[in-house]
């Protein structure tokens, strides 16, 4: 199990705090349902950049990745990172055509515009199907982290981090979201890049992860069985983010030409961390060779 000391106890809790505080402080500035959902007023690149990327790394990209490296190697690594390749086809896809919307404050607008009244109630059900499944993950994987570092019962960690989560962002709206997700975007790009390099170190280099990691996982052995899981994991990697909150981050954006700019840059920051953490993956496995793979990140 993790251990923490009461100064990192005291970080986590600051932190909950804030977003709470956070989402106050912003509900008394919130007039309409446009600046709840989308905002007022111009977001500068790097918060758009921020937001829209922080809604893509979630658990699954994070927790589940390491964990799936742990477990299959090469094999899902390689096909994570096809996965920035998404952003060429939402680059072609939404960034360009963004200025049609212009009004729209949700995905439901948006099909409502394109398809009408049908086509707005077949994507809200299908958005909160979805999101239900999205949430779900992300409460697991809260729960781990929580149960692993603080010894706080899974269930408890979930039910108490979560209910944060849904008070600022029920409270606070887009703003108070945008803002804890460029705070968590900097956590991020220092604290994963960090901790590969001190794990980097602690494994003894790539020879060091040659020789502890099992040659099975090294080497990309593709057959008759497994080629066309391969090739549908890469599909699934590359197809174009379309969900409600990537929707509702492209309608926060000033123009076309503003999300194309954004767009362009983050295929180099999502294959730079796909990389690390796949590397954390590999040298974890190397490390510690039978934990359960939900803990391997931690």
């Amino acid at each position: 199990m993790g251990s923490l000391n009461i100064v990192d106890v005291l970080i986590i809790f600051t932190y909950f705090v804030l977003c709470v505080v956070l989402a106050l402080y912003r509900s008394k500035k919130i007039k309409t349902i446009t600046e709840y959902t989308i905002g007022s007023g111009y977001f500068p690149d790097t918060v758009v950049l921020s937001t829209i990327f922080m809604t893509f790394i979630g658990a699954p990209q994070v927790v589940g990745a390491v964990g799936k490296v742990y477990e299959l190697g090469l094999f899902f690594a390689i096909t994570e990172l096809t996965a920035p390749l998404l952003w060429f086809i939402t680059l072609i896809v939404f960034a360009k055509n963004i200025n049609r919307f212009s009004g729209c404050i949700s995905i439901g607008d948006v099909m409502a515009l394109l398809y009408g009244s049908i086509g707005r109630w077949v994507t809200n059900i299908a958005s909160i199907l979805i999101s239900i499944g999205l949430i779900s993950v992300q409460a697991l994987a809260l729960g781990y982290a929580i149960e692993y570092f603080l010894q706080v019962p899974k269930v408890l960690g979930m039910c108490v981090g979560m209910s944060i989560l849904i008070f600022y962002s029920t409270f606070g709206g887009i703003r108070a979201v945008a803002i804890t997700d460029v705070f968590q975007f900097v956590i991020l790009i220092i604290a994963i890049p960090i901790a590969c390099s001190f794990a980097y170190r602690d494994i003894g280099g790539y020879s060091g992860i040659m020789r502890s990691v099992p040659q099975d996982l090294v080497v990309l052995d593709l057959n008759k069985e497994n080629i066309f899981l391969f090739c549908s994991l890469i599909f699934y990697a590359i197809l174009p983010i379309n969900s409600g909150p990537y929707i509702q981050r492209f309608l926060m954006v000033s123009s076309s030409k503003q999300l194309t700019h954004v767009i362009k840059f983050i295929p180099v920051i999502h294959f730079a961390f796909v990389f690390i953490i796949c590397m954390i993956g590999f040298i974890i496995k190397g490390l510690a060779p039978s934990i359960d793979p939900n803990n391997a990140l931690y």
